[in-house]
């Protein structure tokens, strides 16, 4: 006996749509090679694509294309070639269904992906929803508005983010919502680090872009505080470029080049993870830090805001501590109390470890996208 109803399409060709290559790599690793494994067909989509990380992808088995038209001097018809040539490459692809996450690109591909009617769209909303385009301007909130009519699934890092979207979606929005725990860790891949010794005092990471939302400048400041009064520790901040509009340069953080190791990005964070003995990460605003939930997959404490997107991964004095953001001096004293007990960092490590495996597997979070996208 049949229902009258048409079965949903096989979903075959999957694009996945991108504001960086390496926030591809190193955030959708997993899910790519998921996609490949069941035998779908998966393009990659990033204004551009460094040779390594292009070679990266294609082993996984993605195709992958650089969608970055130069801007125009109108602002207005720049948006509208950009949505318009992005439509033609998606029509000329055919895919099934298209995830696009990262703000700007997310709203550019949702569109375009409308324009070219890609039978399945989902927006994955990874972080504030206050961001800015490739050209350092503030995305338009009626943007946003339009991409999320026009999606059939929405996935949030957190649930004040899925409740942000969801009033900006309006009451008449017909797309399903689900809130995952950030982009998830592979915790076969970063496993446990063993700690190293702490003779040479204890090393705090830090690896962020270069912007004062994401703590940079009072990680600096807690550093300089720290050192000023003698104590033993390195700090050591891994930045990464930041187009933001409160975007620092390196030039900033001069004044503290006694107290600050800054460090060049690096795709593979696990050998730094496991050099250091906690991890720092005073942002001010989040979707949920994939460094963060790395860091606690290599077994270390984890010194974080209590904000929505990181509080989530700390047990308070078990695998960290939470302190108010935009609080430097807050922080430094949370970098004190690790520096006075040493001796607890072991059994916070085992507790990070444990959190990682129980609540942010990514495995779980795979399940959940592939749902959206209509892959069972």
């Amino acid at each position: 006996m049949t229902t009258g109803r048409a079965e949903p399409a096989a979903v075959d060709r999957v694009a996945i749509a991108g504001p960086s290559d390496l926030a591809l790599l190193r955030n959708r690793d997993s899910l790519i090679r998921e996609l490949v494994a069941r035998r779908k067909t998966v393009l990659c989509i990033a204004p551009s694509f460094d040779a390594d990380r292009r070679r990266a992808l294609n082993l996984m088995g993605a195709e992958t294309v650089a969608f970055d038209p130069p801007p125009g001097r109108i602002r207005l018809l720049d948006d509208w070639q950009r949505r318009k040539s992005l439509a033609e490459l998606l029509a000329d692809w055919k895919p099934d269904a298209l995830l696009g996450f990262g703000l700007p690109m997310m709203i550019e591909a949702l569109l375009a992906a409308k324009r070219a009617r890609v039978p399945r769209r989902v927006a994955l909303i990874n972080g504030p929803l206050e961001s800015i385009a490739a050209d350092g301007k503030p995305v338009p909130t009626r943007h946003l508005v339009q991409a999320l009519s026009s999606i059939d699934a929405a996935i949030a890092h957190n649930p004040h983010l899925a409740h942000q979207a969801r009033a900006l979606a309006g009451p008449k929005n017909s797309a399903t919502w689900t809130v995952v725990p950030g982009a998830g860790v592979d915790v076969s891949h970063h496993t446990v680090a063993p700690l190293p010794p702490i003779e040479g005092g204890l090393v705090f990471l830090m690896i962020a872009p270069l912007d004062t939302r994401h703590g940079v400048l009072d990680f600096a400041d807690a550093a300089r505080q720290i050192r000023a009064h003698g104590r033993r520790a390195r700090f050591q901040l891994v930045a990464t470029p930041s187009l933001a509009a409160d975007a620092i340069s390196r030039d900033d953080l001069a004044p503290y080049a006694g107290d600050l190791e800054i460090l060049d990005p690096v795709d593979d964070v696990r050998p730094l993870l496991a050099a250091c003995h906690v991890y720092v990460c005073p942002s001010r605003a989040e979707g949920m830090p994939r460094t963060v939930l790395e860091a606690l997959a290599a077994g270390r404490p984890v010194i974080t805001t209590n904000t929505p997107g990181c509080r989530e991964a700390i047990d308070e004095r078990v695998n960290g501590c939470l302190v108010p953001p935009r609080d430097a001096g807050a922080l430094t004293l949370a970098i004190e109390s690790v520096l006075k007990r040493p001796d607890l960092i072991p059994s916070q490590s085992r507790a990070s470890r444990r959190k990682a495996e129980r609540r942010f597997d990514v495995r779980d979070v795979n399940r959940t996208l592939l749902d959206a996208l209509g892959i069972l």
